[in-house]
């Protein structure tokens, strides 16, 4: 049990462990996904809706996408469309599609959540017990679905069909 206040901040680094790229592996990886000129496609679904969506119907608005967030130089998709709400919605879906296939990807061997879920359930005997005693509470600047549903699985695993005093956990999100 974490008995002294604690906050956790989370960026966007406490993702990768569950096999979601950083900011800058993403747009790496849209970049390629929106390029005409490979030899080859990589014909994932995520990746095929991206290219038929956005290189057939709107070629020309994702051509020079593509060529801005390359020619940015910023760290992040994110990053990138703050200035550019012309690019929102092909953003979005670049986004989205990105994080869909990194769904897939094979998770890492290194996990930090384990090591915080032992000492929240050190000594705690019932899931009201860890709801009311653990001082954590949790502060994210970007969504973090995988830590999410981390955090609820295992305390689902921990204390079976007690699911409702788990949404009592206090997370919030600045995005």
């Amino acid at each position: 049990m974490i008995e002294k206040k604690t906050v956790f901040i989370l960026g966007a680094g406490a993702s990768v462990p569950y096999g979601y790229p950083t900011g800058l592996k993403l747009r790496k990886q849209i970049i390629e996904n929106l390029d005409v000129n490979k030899r080859t496609v990589n014909i994932e679904l995520p990746n095929l809706l991206l290219r038929t969506i956005l290189l057939q119907e709107k070629y020309d608005e994702s051509t020079e996408f593509k060529t801005n967030l390359l020619e940015s130089r910023r760290s992040s998709v994110d990053a990138f469309l703050e200035n550019r709400e012309n690019f929102c919605a092909i953003g979005k879906l670049a986004i989205t599609c990105g994080i869909i296939e990194s769904e897939k990807s094979e998770k890492g061997p290194w996990d930090w959540f384990e090591y915080l879920h032992d000492a929240e359930l050190a000594h705690c005997h019932s899931v009201e017990e860890y709801c009311q005693n653990n001082n954590v509470n949790f502060i994210t600047f970007n969504a973090h679905l995988p830590v999410l549903v981390q955090l609820f699985n295992i305390n689902w695993i921990a204390f079976p069909n007690q699911f409702t005093p788990l949404l009592k956990v206090n997370w919030k999100n600045l995005t």
